[in-house]
């Protein structure tokens, strides 16, 4: 089944920025998050950082795609409050929602949510 992906404000600038300075990088994110759609639970990880509750990541060759699923949201009432998504209900059960993508250097400190 495929995937919508729903790119949140700041992931759509970051991915913007990658396209007009690093076209190699901004490839590869293209085609991670094409095999992302295909098989999301397959294509990824659950973070374990408490910080970064209800989220997981890609990996797409020097940058990270931090994202949720949906259904995993809409299953877990503490994830839904967490997250307070305004368009939750605008989006199918199939969704995945791209909070981030950002260098490995700096992908995991604490003040990136």
């Amino acid at each position: 089944m495929l995937h919508d992906i729903f790119l949140q404000s700041r992931a759509e600038k970051q991915l913007r920025i990658l396209q007009k300075r690093a076209k190699t990088r901004y490839e590869k994110v293209m085609n991670r998050l094409k095999e992302l759609a295909q098989d999301p639970e397959n294509e990824s990880i659950p973070l374990q950082d408490p910080y970064f509750f209800g989220l997981r990541r890609m990996k797409a060759g020097e940058d990270r795609v931090k994202f949720q699923l949906c259904k995993e949201c809409r299953l877990n009432p503490a994830i839904a409050k967490l997250r307070q998504c305004v368009d939750c209900g605008d989006i199918p059960e199939n969704g995945i929602k791209v909070f981030d993508i950002i260098h490995r250097s700096s992908a995991y400190k604490k003040h990136r949510r």
